[in-house]
């Protein structure tokens, strides 16, 4: 299972944020939004994406990443936790986005 701080941490750093912002060479002017979904666990995703075209893409990179079996190390549960309890430039940064 994936700890609930990397789900923050990933919700906080990608969301409403502006793709050309964060990839490089990326020319989109579309903004990621992250949403509960109506599918949820792995194989159950893996066999929702199964028929799409974007699973039938040849480049790796541009298909969907699953990852499985991870394991939090503690001293990145302690950096997302100092980034967003008590840094204030990440405070004020996201209370700006409410």
């Amino acid at each position: 299972m994936v700890h609930p701080l990397f789900i923050l941490d990933f919700l906080l750093e990608f969301n409403c944020i502006k793709w050309s912002d964060k990839i490089e060479k990326c020319n989109s002017n579309k903004y990621c939004e992250i949403t509960y979904a109506n599918v949820q666990g792995i194989e159950e995703i893996k066999a929702e994406l199964s028929d799409k075209n974007v699973m039938k893409k040849t480049e790796d990179n541009m298909k969907p990443q699953f990852f499985e079996n991870l394991e939090a190390d503690l001293n990145d549960l302690d950096e997302i936790e100092h980034k967003y309890k008590y840094n204030d430039f990440h405070i004020k940064y996201y209370k700006s986005k409410l």
